[in-house]
């Protein structure tokens, strides 16, 4: 029976490292399409929410996102904006334009980690910049849930800027499947059983 235990724990042992291997630690990309959002250069903010369904611990995040005035002048140097986690309260400060009286200023723009260089203060914001607050203070939170951006224009609201469309970007890591939570219930039985034997 000592043996029979053995080898049942080393082959749920072996299951459960090729669980992990196949699940561990592969990150998953997600692309959240979170809409846009019309006059959204007031004060107070305008927040714009944004539900994230994928379940699992971020690993890597970018916000991407495109402002302008259709109908006008756009002035996205106005404006100061915040990536929120409503779940946690986390806050991220993605730009803060230098509000004075400037030539027109349109984004599209990505926020990473990675970028080489701060987004302009002033005139287009057009590339891939650093955020003013790192992104990394969102890694290891809950993907899903609720997402708040914070547009706020502190220098002369209500002239038309629209949030034409924002977007989550990264990979996360999903939560240990069934398989894996079976694999490891099923070696706890086992060491379990072997131990009282052995008693």
């Amino acid at each position: 029976m000592n043996k029979l235990t053995k080898a049942f724990g080393a082959a749920v042992l072996v299951a459960l490292l090729a669980t992990l291997q196949t699940e561990s630690a592969l990150a998953v990309p997600f692309d959240i399409d979170c809409g846009g959002q019309a006059d959204i250069d007031t004060n107070p903010a305008t927040l714009a929410v944004c539900s994230a369904g994928p379940v699992g611990a971020i690993n890597d995040l970018t916000v991407v996102l495109v402002i302008d005035d259709p109908g006008g002048t756009p002035y996205v140097s106005d404006l100061e904006i915040i990536l929120i986690d409503d779940s946690t309260g986390i806050s991220a400060i993605l730009y803060t334009g230098a509000q004075v009286w400037n030539p027109d200023s349109y984004m599209d723009a990505t926020f990473d980690d990675t970028a080489g260089a701060p987004a302009p203060t002033s005139g287009d914001v057009i590339g891939t910049y650093l955020p003013v607050d790192a992104l990394s203070a969102f890694d290891t939170a809950e993907l899903s849930g609720d997402w708040t951006l914070s547009l706020q224009d502190t220098f002369s609201p209500g002239e038309g800027l629209d949030l034409i469309s924002w977007r989550l970007v990264g990979d996360y890591l999903p939560e240990p499947s069934t398989a894996l939570l079976v694999s490891v219930g099923l070696l706890g039985i086992a060491v379990a059983g072997r131990r009282r034997l052995l008693h």
